[in-house]
């Protein structure tokens, strides 16, 4: 019984904070920071991330290089409807794609993620 609680504690608290890693390492590359930026998974089904499903991811950091080279700070960059590709998640580069994407930054208009930023699935 202890076993199962503990099973199931396990999928609860471990697919967030394992993707948050990954997608935060992917996403500092994609955006150019200096530094990891801060990023919250959040899922009504915690198991469901295994499986490549995230209904939102928040990212932000302290300033970003968006494509094409824009510079924005104190950004936040907000995506829902995440879908993971799981043969990327089991070699610690996350593909992904993303049903809204939204940025927001100081002396930025809160705006639709650039379609690199929203499947940011390259390499």
């Amino acid at each position: 019984m202890v076993l199962l609680v503990l099973g199931v504690l396990v999928l609860y608290l471990v697919p967030p904070l394992v993707i948050e890693s990954l997608i935060a390492g992917r996403l500092q590359t994609q955006l150019e920071t200096s530094t990891k930026p801060e990023v919250k998974v959040s899922s009504s089904f915690p198991p469901m991330m295994l499986l490549g499903s995230i209904e939102q991811v928040q990212l932000t950091s302290k300033q970003i290089i968006l494509p094409g080279g824009e510079v924005v700070h104190d950004a936040r960059v907000d995506m829902s409807g995440v879908s993971v590709s799981v043969p990327s998640l089991i070699v610690g580069k996350p593909a992904f794609e993303t049903e809204s994407c939204f940025v927001e930054a100081r002396d930025y208009e809160y705006q639709e993620c650039p379609p690199e930023l929203s499947g940011a699935s390259s390499p």
